[in-house]
């Protein structure tokens, strides 16, 4: 639960941002959030369905583990005595009876017997999955947020809300892992601070103000709104903190907003209450061992028995779902310590693929030796490019260079046969033929002009080629008297030019009345 309302509080604040963000990040996981929201999504189910939250751990857990995230996994611990009554009510609410405030606290005693058997499930097939689980005294986010608090995690995942009380920086909530971009609910306490002018000493006075964990009812009276214009008074949460234990029957508001407040907190007994806000401003010392991420490699055998005796998998199934988890254990442990001596063995690649847009390798592995189940001598697995070729990269070379030899396959054309030209000369209008529409005949004269209309009219036009040209052709061209020579003028440009040898031949040839002789 947390801090009543202030989900909606911190909602101006909310960033949806894709999980890629988060590639590489040390991330503290409040497990107990976890199981709670798993083992709700089934409590209505079938009996065959009533463990399924195993499943749904498993894939969760391996789905961050394959964008190479790093999981401090947190249990909650002994509760803190100021939530034993307030989980004896829960309990006693969800066993459809009204809770009795004269009851002892024994009566629904902080074990949580049916909860704590789930969490050990779950926690024994995390470490089947070879992944630890860190428990100390107190709540789990509370945990998590000093671990964020101390740098060894960047963010917490919880939905307790509690935990930015606890001095977390930055949580997330509302994983969705479906579609091609999955994405994260966000919230940082510095967006908090600028935009919204709440500390942590102020979230405090809204946990008492509003109700919380450890005091659920809060001031009878005093919603979110407020308590913002209350606490929009103060600029600190520590001056707020001083002014309510400034209250008391002879006290007098100085304005409205803490008048609203003032008068519903003289109903309240013992306002504030110091043992939560202690709980919540205490320091927590992190052991050295959850200082670092320690991953050891998947038990492929006692996951296959577990698996097969809580969801009844088969064992071909939990090998199919184990060994891609023990392959990328085998690659982070070949990039981190250079060899990884119980993973493992690649044995080739065998193609390149991409999935979901990214570029991925299709892996053969060689057989596990206390594998019993699978038939074949290999496995294949679907790996990240970049992080096999950072445990492997001597066989993606390989790959690679193999693919490079192989010469490419070339198809077969077929062969055009060009139709030899025609013999028969056809009768065409001189200007359709012969001359670019560009191009025009300028005769030297109005004699040689007569002569040319007269031939274009009565003879028809040929064009052999120029290289066909005979030698008496050129002889005659050269002896050609220069005064019969025509010009060329290009429209476009302008420029004069001398009119191509053939074209020459044929006009003075013509011009003399001449036929014109073909090679």
């Amino acid at each position: 639960m947390g801090v009543k309302d202030l989900w909606s509080i911190l909602e101006p604040v909310r960033e949806r941002r894709p999980l890629d963000d988060l590639d590489g990040e040390s991330l503290a996981v409040d497990l107990g959030f976890w199981v709670c929201q798993m083992q709700t999504a089934v409590r209505s189910a079938a009996p065959a369905l009533q463990k399924i939250y195993l499943r749904n751990l498993f894939f969760r857990i391996v789905a961050l583990l394959q964008r190479n995230m790093r999981l401090f996994l947190v249990a909650d611990g002994k509760p803190p005595d100021l939530k034993k009554d307030t989980m004896r009510r829960r309990i006693q609410q969800q066993q459809g009876k009204r809770p009795d405030p004269t009851a002892p606290s024994q009566q629904g005693q902080a074990n949580r017997s049916r909860f704590m058997g789930v969490m050990k499930e779950c926690c024994e097939l995390i470490a089947l999955m070879g992944l630890p689980v860190f428990q100390l005294d107190g709540e789990a986010e509370a945990t998590c947020a000093t671990l964020n608090q101390d740098g060894i995690a960047a963010a917490v995942i919880t939905d307790d809300s509690d935990a930015f009380l606890y001095g977390a920086s930055t949580v997330l909530r509302n994983f969705s892992l479906e579609g091609k971009q999955p994405t994260v609910d966000c919230y940082r306490m510095e967006r908090i601070e600028k935009e919204l002018g709440l500390d942590r000493e102020k979230l405090v006075c809204l946990a008492l103000l509003l109700g919380c964990d450890y005091g659920e009812k809060g001031v009878p009276g005093v919603g979110k709104e407020t308590a913002m214009r209350f606490l929009s008074d103060f600029h600190s949460g520590r001056a707020v903190l001083d002014r309510m234990r400034e209250w008391n029957d002879t006290f007098r508001p100085t304005t409205a907003a803490e008048s609203a407040v003032f008068k519903r907190v003289l109903s309240v007994q013992s306002f504030p209450n110091e043992a939560i806000v202690e709980e919540y401003l205490k320091e927590q010392i992190v052991p050295l061992h959850m200082c670092d991420f320690t991953w050891t490699r998947p038990k492929l055998t006692d996951f296959i028995l577990f698996m097969g005796g809580k969801l009844e998998w088969t064992d071909d199934y939990s090998v199919a779902k184990v060994v891609p988890l023990i392959a990328l254990w085998t690659m982070r442990e070949c990039v981190a310590n250079g060899l990884a001596i119980k993973g493992l063995q690649p044995v080739c690649v065998v193609k390149k693929r991409i999935r979901n847009g990214c570029q991925c390798v299709e892996v053969q592995w060689k057989r596990l030796t206390e594998d019993q189940t699978t038939i074949e001598g290999h496995y294949i697995t679907l790996e990240s490019t970049e992080l096999f070729a950072a445990a492997f990269p001597d066989i993606l070379s390989q790959f690679d260079k193999a693919q490079a030899d192989k010469k490419p396959v070339k198809r077969s054309r077929a062969i055009k046969i060009k139709a030899p030209a025609q013999a028969v000369q056809e009768e065409t209008p001189a200007d359709d033929n012969i001359f670019d529409d560009s191009v025009i005949l300028i005769p030297d004269d109005e004699t040689e002009q007569a002569e040319l209309e007269t031939s274009f009219r009565d003879q028809p036009l040929t064009h052999p080629l120029e290289d066909a040209v005979s030698e008496s052709f050129k002889d005659l061209a050269i002896d050609a008297p220069q005064d019969n020579k025509l010009k060329v003028v290009e429209i476009n440009s302008g420029r004069e030019s001398p009119l191509p040898l053939m074209e020459r031949l044929k006009l003075k040839y013509r011009a003399q009345g001449q036929p014109f002789p073909h090679p």
